[in-house]
Order: structure tokens, then sequence, then C-alpha cells
């Protein structure tokens, strides 16, 4: 295995806890900000938030994209595996409440 592949192969492994992270803050976030919307809390704050969401997201996959098409796909799955914890997390709030 050369030395180009071991790299790829940790930038792939390095973006794939980050889209985590990236996905349950994403997440996270659009939890918040519907609940904010719903309660009548404040429409400006959650469209800021919601702009801060977007904004970290679409970053973070560019980000990735940049560094190439490996760390792309991990960052995506990242999210992917960050969204499902959110949901687990959320519906286990339902069902408690």
């Amino acid at each position: 295995m050369d030395a180009s592949a071991v790299t790829d192969a940790l930038l792939i492994l390095l973006a794939l806890p980050l889209g985590v992270m990236v996905g349950r803050l994403h997440f996270r976030a659009l939890r918040i900000g519907a609940e904010q919307l719903v309660s009548g809390e404040g429409a400006g704050r959650a469209l800021g938030l919601k702009a801060l969401r977007f904004a970290v997201t679409a970053g973070f996959l560019v980000g990735a994209a940049l560094i190439g098409p490996g760390p792309l796909l991990g960052g995506a799955a990242g999210l992917a595996v960050g969204r499902a914890w959110e949901m687990r997390l959320a519906r286990r709030a339902e069902g408690a409440s």
C-alpha cells in the first residue's frame, strides 16, 4: 500500500466522525428552530439558526469535496449517521413526554 492510499484512507476516517458531529449539530438545530417557530418564541432567531445550520453543513461538505471524493463520501455517510442518531433521540424524547 502506498502513502497516497494511506492518506486517502485516513482522510476518509477523519471525515466520518466529523460528519457525524456536523450531522448531529445540523439536525439538533433543525429541531430547536422548529420548536421555536411552533412556540412563537421568535421567528428571527429560528431563521438565523437555519442560516447558520445551512452554512456549517454546506461549508463542511464543500470542504470535504475540495479534499476529494473519499472524504466527501465519508462526511456524507457521517451526516447520515448523525441524522439517525438525532432522530433516535427525538423519538425517545417524544415517548418520554
